[in-house]
């Protein structure tokens, strides 16, 4: 079993090299199609504008985010032109309230989403409706990358959090590539049932 189709969304100009930096490593590290969405994004609220300005605002707004998606764009062209890995790139614009339809449209057909952390200094408000819509309405398993430090395309120890729930399991099942390369994968169970088939031994059905 191995990732066959990646897929990462770009919405910072900022975040491309490191974004993409990742995700051509785990590409290649599985051998797999990476497929790139880059957003320019209307973060206006056309609601909270006096009557008749709403028009100019919003044509003003979306020729803003039209030229940062050619700005994002044109950086992750040049960081995947000269490599050997098979990709394709989309660009586009959203409004900020419209994201989670473009992305999770995307992502549905991926076997991995790749995202930088949406939360932290310098974080745009679209990453988090990026990362929550891939998760939650793609229903794709979402690597999301730390904002500092090393990514490994095949990390060697990894911990799984685990409660016994279907979307536990639905993890599990996702990350079975990464799981089957690694050397010791922890199994971590927060206060675990004192009644129950399991309660001897939390977690081991999960070892078999």
């Amino acid at each position: 079993m191995t990732y066959n189709s990646l897929f990462s969304v770009l919405t910072d100009e900022s975040l491309v090299e490191e974004t993409l930096a990742h995700a051509t490593s785990i590409a290649t590290r599985h051998d797999a199609h990476l497929d790139v969405l880059c957003l320019g994004v209307d973060r206006s609220q056309s609601g909270y504008y006096y009557s008749g300005a709403s028009a100019i605002v919003l044509q003003e707004t979306i020729a803003r985010a039209q030229q940062e998606a050619a700005a994002i764009e044109a950086k992750a062209r040049a960081v995947l032109k000269n490599s050997a890995l098979r990709w394709g790139i989309e660009s586009g614009v959203s409004q900020l309230a419209d994201l989670g339809r473009h992305v999770a449209a995307r992502a549905r057909f991926a076997d991995l989403v790749i995202l930088p952390q949406p939360y932290g200094k310098g974080r745009g408000a679209e990453l988090e409706p990026v990362t929550e819509s891939a998760l939650f309405e793609g229903h794709t398993p979402v690597l999301i990358l730390p904002s500092e430090g090393e990514t490994s395309p095949a990390p060697n120890r990894i911990m799984i959090g685990w409660n016994e729930s279907n979307e536990a399991l639905s993890a599990v099942r996702a990350a079975l590539p990464l799981l089957k390369q690694a050397d010791a994968v922890h199994v971590v169970v927060i206060d675990p049932p004192t009644h129950g088939p399991n309660r001897s031994d939390p977690g081991g059905l999960l070892s078999h």
